[in-house]
């Protein structure tokens, strides 16, 4: 009874910095999803101010993946190499910037740049986000973790479209609105960079419990893992598994890319809803996958740990 006892009151007392840190993270992609959705939901007014076609308009939006996608694979290199904590203080400060300095654009060609480079800046969130998943979380966390990383997108989303729009509103200008933003996400950089560290030890806030907790269950997953595994990035490509989670998030993103960029417009455009209505109609549909993200991240975690196959 007495060890029952002691054994209850040292899982009570296990510190839960890990968790801390995603919900910084889940902040940190929210305002992410805010500043890339900026830009959508100020369109049909810089459209007009600009004079911008259909044509330039989808150019302008689209142009912010070209340097995202291509800077994927380099974050995670850099995530690998530098560490997590630094690539996500550093990017969150670089795309605050890109994000401010679009307020002075007074043409198409500068508004692209902008974009451009709040695409290569936002990167490697993601990348260091998962190399953060794989340190301070267990084999059985780590749906949560994901989930926290993942779900700052419909979040952000959802709460995009009302800020931006609020701001827009209440400043009388989508220029100041942009500063405002960007000022905002150059601050989250330096918290990130104050309370996030690169594994459990190095944080001061981690008792022993709670190390102990993360490193032996890291032991245990990887003394299962096999032995011939090379490390080469080219050899995940041999796993069909890989193949069918880039297919799929490649058809999700399609459809959450779509909504993201292109809706306002629609909803401005074709069925004549003024920007607080906008706002209201894009936090609906994004708050539901913020939602249905959270119930998923559980039960993924909770179906794993008691024994069930992720694929399922």
């Amino acid at each position: 009874m007495q060890t029952t006892s002691q054994a209850g009151t040292l899982t009570a007392t296990r510190s839960s910095v890990r968790w801390k840190i995603f919900l910084m993270m889940l902040m940190l992609v929210a305002i992410n999803y805010i500043d890339r959705a900026s830009l959508s939901v100020a369109m049909p007014l810089i459209a007009k101010e600009f004079d911008l076609s259909p044509a330039m308009q989808g150019l302008i939006l689209s142009s912010f993946f070209w340097t995202y996608a291509f800077m994927q694979i380099p974050g995670g290199m850099l995530a690998d190499k530098y560490k997590p904590r630094i690539v996500i203080a550093c990017a969150t400060v670089f795309w605050g910037f890109f994000q401010a300095i679009a307020a002075v654009c007074t043409n198409a060609t500068s508004l692209l740049l902008t974009r451009l480079g709040l695409g290569a800046a936002e990167a490697p969130i993601y990348p260091a986000g998962g190399k953060l998943n794989a340190i301070w979380m267990t084999q059985n966390e780590r749906g949560r973790g994901a989930t926290l990383l993942d779900g700052g997108a419909p979040l952000g989303a959802a709460l995009g479209s009302l800020i931006i729009a609020g701001l827009i509103s209440e400043l009388g200008s989508w220029r100041m609105s942009f500063v405002v933003a960007g000022v905002g996400t150059v601050l989250a950089g330096f918290v990130a960079w104050w309370y996030i560290r690169n594994s459990p030890r190095e944080h001061s806030g981690v008792n022993e419990l709670e190390a102990r907790h993360i490193e032996e269950a890291h032991a245990r997953e990887h003394s299962a893992e096999p032995a011939n595994l090379s490390g080469r990035s080219l050899d995940f490509f041999k796993y069909r598994s890989v193949w069918c989670m880039a297919l799929s998030w490649m058809c999700f993103n399609a459809v959450f890319y779509g909504l993201l960029t292109w809706m306002p417009t629609y909803l401005s455009k074709a069925r004549g809803f003024d920007l607080k209505t906008m706002g209201g109609a894009s936090f609906i549909i994004f708050m539901s996958g913020f939602v249905g993200e959270l119930v998923g991240g559980w039960i993924a975690d909770k179906w794993k740990e008691a024994g069930g196959v992720p694929t399922w």
